[in-house]
């Protein structure tokens, strides 16, 4: 009998991606619905506009990103286990895109809190239970504004942002 393979990055990362593919627009939603000032859009991503490569083209905005940032510490020599009980780094993101920096820097300050609201603490396991993980988001950054236009004055040049959120990721799968 063959061993049963190590799961790992793949299934942390996937777990991660459904979880917010199914939790986001409730969470958008609800951020929404807090401050109620029509200043933004908050609309969910496309199906398409999932990644988990850091450095993806051709994606439409909101895009999120899923990042194995590494390394996974298998801590092994303290807990002696007969199962995997590791902590990854694995960091989130969303870009956005919006015509106006003013807009779009609470653009981003919105749908970052969507994805803490869906992430920190979430626990999350394999539809056969042999994988668990416990999301801890540990730090948010927003990334810089640019955009693409000659003129930054231009009324059809679009703002781009990147909000990023720094997880540890524990971790559990049996052997």
């Amino acid at each position: 009998m063959s061993a049963s393979p190590r799961l790992l990055a793949e299934e942390a990362i996937n777990l991660i991606v459904s979880t917010i593919q199914t939790n986001i627009a409730s969470a958008l939603s609800s951020v929404s619905a807090y401050w109620n000032d029509g200043l933004v859009t908050m609309e969910p991503p496309p199906s398409g506009s999932y990644f988990i490569y850091p450095k993806a083209h051709g994606y439409q905005c909101p895009a999120i990103f899923v990042i194995d940032e590494g390394p996974h510490d298998f801590r092994q020599a303290e807990n002696q286990s007969n199962f995997i009980n590791a902590r990854m780094a694995i960091n989130v993101s969303v870009k956005i895109e919006d015509q106006t920096a003013d807009t779009i820097t609470i653009k981003a300050w919105r749908y970052a809190s969507a994805l803490h609201q869906i992430l920190d603490q979430a626990n999350l396991a394999s539809s056969d239970g042999t994988v668990k993980i416990v999301v801890k988001v540990k730090r948010m950054k927003p990334g810089g504004l640019y955009t693409l236009a000659n003129d930054e004055s231009d009324s059809t040049a679009q703002f781009f942002k990147e909000y990023e959120l720094y997880c540890d990721v524990d971790f559990f799968e049996a052997l």
